[in-house]
């Protein structure tokens, strides 16, 4: 009986503060990391460096990779990357991964010159991770 009412409890809150549950979860990680690889991607194609692979499997190498990070640095990396996802809404009025091609660059280079040096080394850290996936798949 008692297993029944805690069941039930979840019903009671209002359907105004529940999530919907039909909608795609535009909070999902592998979204901005997306947007990262994508922004990163077209930045070295104008560069000469093209990539041959498809944003996806760079997106998931680049999870993977993370993964693999020791916790006390997985977590910061999360929250980071997280916080850099929302910074396009105190600047541009939208998450980066929502932001238009333009406002990408221009959100990725305002981190990349920025005077803090995590900022800087945030993108750094991605410029990086990005680099040696396509470089490894190239030296296949």
């Amino acid at each position: 009986m008692r297993l029944m009412h805690t069941m039930a409890i979840p019903y009671l809150i209002p359907a105004a503060f529940r999530a919907p549950r039909n909608i795609t979860n535009k909070m999902s990680y592998p979204n901005i990391i997306a947007a990262l690889s994508t922004e990163l991607q077209r930045r070295y194609a104008d560069a000469g460096q093209e990539s041959h692979r498809d944003t996806g499997s760079v997106v998931s190498e680049i999870i993977e990779r993370q993964g693999a990070m020791p916790d006390y640095l997985r977590l910061p990396t999360r929250m980071l990357t997280h916080i850099f996802d929302y910074w396009g809404v105190v600047v541009a009025g939208k998450r980066f991964q929502n932001l238009d091609a333009t406002e990408q660059a221009g959100l990725f280079d305002a981190w990349k010159t920025s005077r803090f040096n995590v900022c800087r080394n945030f993108v750094r850290f991605y410029e990086s991770l990005y680099l040696l996936i396509v470089m490894q798949e190239d030296a296949r």
